[in-house]
């Protein structure tokens, strides 16, 4: 299952966030001495040539998925998409974090290979224009798959401390006329955690911030089922 979490630069805890997700979706059922024992088998891909996120957990040993650095450039599209799909049919889920700004031949190849897209909001004019776009290039996939996919999930995410948004996510999302979730709001958790080289069920088990990741996983699966039932009927 090919997953993209996208997301703009002013989106707060973007890259902990995915980084959390990913290792949500390993199923890990209970905190435990042999707690990685994953269900299943997950890869996190960073496609940024400038980030420095997953070499940040380069040791491979606070993190039950495994993660690899594969940025993407305009120049190699074709080539970098069939590599991602060639070791995504080995695993349960393949995520790639995409960072936004990018050429737009980026975003358009990696969501016409992706099952799901996942779009982390913030509240700002500059990223609700982002998104906008972002969810403008998906509908332009789908035309051109001629089919109902990807899927789409938009993700608010406050900023951190939990400030109180309001309502925004409510009134403002619903207009892009995709599926969203309630807002992430335990950003400080999530950097806390970030900053132990760690991820929240590790830092942090069954807290908020914990429950809010197992959230997110529920819903992205059944945005997936959802897909899977779609492509048999």
């Amino acid at each position: 299952m090919l997953i993209t979490v996208a997301n703009s630069c002013g989106v707060p805890s973007r890259s902990a966030s995915a980084v959390n997700l990913a290792c949500e979706l390993a199923g890990i059922d209970q905190h435990s001495c042999d707690r990685w024992q994953s269900t299943y088998k997950v890869i996190l891909s960073d496609a940024d040539p400038l980030s420095a996120i997953l070499n940040y957990y380069s040791s491979g040993e606070h993190l039950p998925v495994s993660c690899e650095f594969r940025p993407l450039e305009d120049s190699n599209v074709d080539r970098w998409i069939q590599q991602v799909l060639t070791v995504s049919a080995t695993v349960d889920y393949y995520l790639v974090m995409l960072n936004t700004p990018a050429p737009p031949a980026v975003p358009s190849a990696l969501f016409g290979a992706s099952d799901l897209v996942i779009i982390l909001c913030s509240a700002s004019d500059p990223d609700l224009a982002a998104t906008a776009a972002l969810v403008g290039l998906i509908r332009t996939v789908r035309l051109e798959r001629k089919t109902t996919g990807p899927k789409c999930l938009l993700v608010p995410t406050c900023s951190c401390g939990g400030v109180n948004t309001g309502d925004w996510n409510e009134d403002t999302l619903r207009q892009f006329g995709e599926q969203m979730r309630p807002k992430l709001v335990e950003c400080t958790a999530f950097e806390d955690a970030y900053r132990n080289r760690r991820w929240i069920g590790d830092f942090a088990w069954n807290s908020a911030a914990h429950k809010e990741i197992k959230a997110l996983a529920m819903s992205v699966n059944a945005q997936i089922h959802d897909s899977e039932t779609s492509r048999d009927r």
